[in-house]
């Protein structure tokens, strides 16, 4: 018979692969922030005070 109670270690399971997903979703943001801050960078060659509060 099925039960319906969820051992600490399979919530413990999902929390990691939740907290991976958050993780490497982050990380995927930052990186594509840092990608377009540097293409933008290297296309217009100016700097200026709004491109550095963009982050």
């Amino acid at each position: 018979m099925y039960s319906l109670t969820i051992t600490p270690m399979e919530v413990n399971m999902k929390l990691q692969r939740i907290g991976l997903w958050v993780i490497h979703g982050q990380l995927h943001l930052i990186a594509t922030k840092i990608i377009l801050k540097v293409l933008n960078c290297s296309s217009t060659h100016k700097t200026s005070a709004t491109n550095d509060f963009d982050a």
